[in-house]
């Protein structure tokens, strides 16, 4: 079974024809989750803004290969739990 993850976002209210699933109408596209990250995040900026300047701050004196690592654990994250909760 193959997962599309690049549909284009359809604004109008989904038409179900014959060949949709209710897995294939209910599973976000990426399109989607980069739209709800983008919202959580600018929630961040416009609601943190103190936080937000602090991270920036620690981040901008971490060194690479801090930067790496941790970029490193949290893509593992996201995809154990990707990968839990999919089944």
């Amino acid at each position: 079974e193959s997962t599309v993850l690049l549909r284009p976002i359809n604004l109008t209210a989904h038409q179900p024809n014959q060949t949709d699933t209710k897995d294939q109408r209910d599973e976000p596209t990426l399109s989607q989750i980069s739209v709800r990250h983008l919202a959580l995040e600018g929630a961040l900026y416009a609601g943190m803004q103190a936080m937000a300047r602090s991270l920036a701050a620690q981040i901008s004196e971490m060194s690479d290969a801090d930067l790496r690592k941790g970029g490193l654990i949290a893509l593992v994250i996201g995809v154990g739990l990707v990968w839990l909760v999919r089944g």
